[in-house]
């Protein structure tokens, strides 16, 4: 069978108060990175990739419902804000963007647009892109979409959806011993903590006593340069952890030994390169730096590697920061500020 998530699920998940392993991992930056709030902006590259999820995804009338296709250019990333951020704050969502000029003042100030110029030419070079406040109100709160953007989600759709390599994943014809979750809300606990995970793609295989023989675990990502180098964006963006913590998620969803789990599998198209999409098999010791992290490399009294930390320590990580009321960065805290500094990193008096 087919399950599908609808949009009020989906809404519910990102409501939630439960800890999400994205979320999780700006601890690897700070402290101060987690306590940070979120900024409400997306990229044009995660538009895309939302766009392609939601497609491939979700439900028939989602992208229509999320989605509006502009034939107007959309302008820089800050023109565009500005103008979103006067959108957001106007009452009158008809009045056009001449009838907004407090606002946009405002706005421009926030993001210190073009701080050489006169507050009058700032206002007057913003209402050339009236074009683009007009499609805002077209568009409704939809996030939106270029046609050169709306042109890249279609083909990366379709090379996915006919590549044979990945169109077994986007067919939603199930065979009888085989049920698809497409966008699955998991809330599940680690370690005494409150967790969730949205997983794109679940298969559930079982045997005809209806007992579950396997499950595979399946991301899709749309990736900007070639799908052979995703490896980049694993190390970068720390996708290892993502696999690792949707792996014990999902084994505690269905109430199964880890065993029953597949390798997790990302699903990955380039937005760039368009054509080569290819499927990458989590290995066994990747999963386990997710998890567990790797240890400090040291040479001849020199430094090779940085502690990498994995789920499980972040994890620790976090109740540690919530035991101690989010006062200090940890080195900082358990130091009293007095830190011990040597060429290759910086320590606390302990270590």
């Amino acid at each position: 069978m087919l399950y599908i998530a609808s949009r009020k699920q989906i809404e519910e998940y990102r409501q939630s108060d439960a800890l999400g392993q994205s979320q999780l991992k700006k601890l690897l930056v700070s402290m101060d990175e987690f306590l940070k709030e979120d900024v409400d902006k997306q990229s044009p590259a995660m538009i895309i990739g939302s766009a392609v999820d939601t497609i491939l995804t979700g439900n028939e009338e989602d992208f229509d419902n999320l989605f509006h296709v502009t034939s107007f250019s959309k302008p820089s990333d800050v023109v565009s804000s500005i103008l979103e951020l006067v959108y957001e704050r106007t009452q009158d969502k008809r009045s056009d963007l001449e009838s907004n000029r407090s606002l946009l003042e405002e706005a421009i100030i926030d993001f210190e647009y073009q701080k050489n110029w006169k507050m009058e030419t700032k206002v007057n070079k913003l209402l050339e892109f009236s074009g683009y406040y007009e499609e805002l109100q077209l568009s409704e709160g939809k996030t939106v979409l270029s046609e050169e953007q709306d042109l890249i989600v279609e083909n990366v759709v379709d090379s996915l959806r006919t590549n044979p390599a990945t169109s077994k994943y986007f067919n939603r014809v199930t065979p009888k011993n085989m049920d698809m979750y497409l966008q699955l809300p998991i809330y599940w606990t680690y370690k005494g903590v409150n967790c969730k995970s949205l997983l794109d793609i679940v298969l559930v295989f079982k045997n005809e006593q209806g007992d579950i023989v396997k499950i595979v675990p399946i991301d899709l990502k749309t990736y900007f340069g070639r799908t052979t180098e995703f490896l980049n964006a694993v190390r970068t963006r720390r996708y290892d952890i993502q696999a690792a913590s949707y792996t014990l998620a999902v084994a505690k969803h269905f109430n199964v030994p880890p065993s029953i789990v597949d390798n997790f599998l990302f699903v990955v198209e380039s937005t760039t390169d368009i054509g080569h999409p290819m499927v990458f098999t989590v290995s066994s010791e990747l999963f386990d730096v997710g998890l567990n992290g790797l240890p400090e490399v040291w040479y001849e009294g020199r430094l090779l590697r940085q502690q990498i930390l994995g789920y499980d320590q972040l994890i620790s990580l976090y109740k540690y920061y919530e035991q101690q009321g989010w006062q200090e960065e940890k080195i900082i805290y358990e130091n009293a500020g007095h830190l011990v500094l040597s060429w290759d990193k910086v320590t606390g008096y302990a270590n």
